[in-house]
Formats: C-alpha cells, structure tokens, sequence
C-alpha cells in the first residue's frame, strides 16, 4: 500500500433530495476530489458496512476507506423552496475519536477536519502529527434543533478554533455572521476562507 498523503475525517451523509437518496458530506466530496487528482487519501468515517452509499468511494483506486461500523448513517433531509434551503438531521451516527484512525494513517502530511454536525472533536486538531491542518468548519458552526432542523450556533465561541490549524474554510451560507467570524479567525489562524455563491 502506498503511504497516505492526506487524511480526511468526517462524516459520510445519507442525503434525501426530492425523493432521492444521495452520498453526501464534505468528508466524501474531498476524499472523491482528491483521490481523482492522484492523491492517495485516506477516509475515517462512521457507516454501515453494507451501505450502498460506499460503493462510489470504495471503486477509487487512491482512497483507502476506515469504515467504523454503524446501524445509520448520519441521514439529512434537504428542501429547496422559494426561501432557500432547509435541512433537517433525521439520523447521527457516532462521533469519531482519535482511536478510531489507523496507525498507517497518522503519517499523513495534511489533514482535513470535515464535520457535517459536529462529529469531530475540536481535541482531534491538536491530536493529530500532521503539519498542514485544515478544517472545514461547516458542521461546528452548527446544531441540530429538537425537532431535528439544522440552525446555527449563533453566540458561536471562534476561542473554541484550535490555532494550531494551518486553515479554515467555511462558507456565507453556513452563519449569518460569516463576514465577522472570518475577520476574528484571521486573527488566531494563517489561511481563512470564506467562500461565496452556489
């Protein structure tokens, strides 16, 4: 086995979309974009081993999947309407611990923090060897309602961002005070990006 040059940790989502049912989740975007550009990646996540969901991650040939074993996978619900979009958590699977990453992984040179609900611990960032670190902050920028509708952490606590991150990526979409909490990052962490538009 090739050695692993970048180690994405996050959840893969069972996404439902106007009837259909789709792979989701940062963690499986940047594992798919990144084994396809030839970087041999390895993918720690929690699902159920006969999930069809695995099956376009399992057929590429650089990426090397640590499937921790569940009953569900981490499951949204997304409308479109006239307003925008809404999501709803109808499933969570565990969260993931340092543990739970093989050895052979934690040779990686980067690693990326992909959380879809918070399902990477912030301890996770300084537990890690690896010298190039970057989060996605998408799903620690957010919560799940009682109800199960995705609102986010408004009072968000940026002191709670490790500074050993090399960077952060979130989008405007993800809080409505992006502007502010990316100009307060910039000043605990090298690289923020804040993204705009679809």
């Amino acid at each position: 086995m090739s050695p692993i040059e970048l180690l994405v940790l996050g959840h893969i989502t069972r996404d439902h979309i106007g009837g259909e049912q789709r792979l989701g989740g940062a963690a499986a975007y940047a594992s798919r974009v990144a084994s396809c550009l030839g970087v041999q990646t390895g993918l720690v996540t929690h699902a159920p081993l006969d999930s069809s969901l695995l099956s376009p991650l399992e057929a590429l040939p650089q990426l090397e999947l640590e499937t921790l074993a569940c009953h569900v996978p981490t499951t949204f619900e997304l409308v479109y309407g006239p307003t925008g979009r809404s999501i709803k958590l109808l499933e969570r699977a565990p969260e993931l611990e340092f543990k739970d990453i093989p050895e052979r992984f934690l040779g990686a040179q980067a690693a990326y923090f992909a959380p879809v609900i918070g399902e990477c611990p912030l301890e996770l960032v300084s537990a890690l060897p690896s010298p190039i670190k970057v989060a996605g902050l998408q799903g620690w920028l957010r919560r799940a309602e009682p109800d199960g509708q995705i609102a986010p952490i408004t009072q968000f606590d940026i002191n709670t961002i490790p500074t050993s991150l090399t960077a952060a990526v979130f989008s405007e979409e993800d809080h409505p005070h992006a502007d502010e909490l990316a100009r307060a990052l910039s000043e605990r962490i090298q690289h923020v990006v804040l993204t705009r538009g679809a």
